[in-house]
């Protein structure tokens, strides 16, 4: 399996991880996958851990990608994306992008500031 996605009761979110190179059309699958649960559970938060994993798609797939989150994600989802130092800059293109969306999106290289900022409503 290139992913797993798994709710966590306890604290109220799903995880969504990343563990190998993921394609365009993994990452729709997965997302689809994701809105499931986030839907089944009545969760509007989802930690997607990319920190393990070199994505080097094209900008443009992350792109259109990231544009249309806002049609498939539950209004008023918080995601927050945890990736390595080596990805960070990269990635808070796609925050800006998701931003700009009207997508609650934060970009993080270390995981227990991720979840304090997922978990602070």
């Amino acid at each position: 399996m290139k992913y797993s996605v798994n709710y966590q009761p306890d604290d109220g979110y799903v995880v969504f991880e990343i563990l190998a190179k993921l394609v365009l059309e993994d990452l729709e699958a997965a997302r689809a996958e994701i809105v499931s649960v986030l839907k089944e559970t009545g969760c509007d938060r989802l930690l997607a851990d990319a920190s393990n994993v070199e994505s080097k798609r094209s900008v443009l797939d992350d792109y259109q990608l990231t544009s249309a989150h806002a049609q498939y994600f539950p209004p008023e989802t918080r995601h927050a994306v945890l990736v390595s130092a080596s990805e960070e800059e990269y990635m808070q293109f796609v925050e800006n992008v998701a931003r700009n969306r009207g997508i609650e999106m934060s970009v993080f290289i270390d995981r227990e500031k991720a979840l304090d900022w997922l978990l602070e409503r």
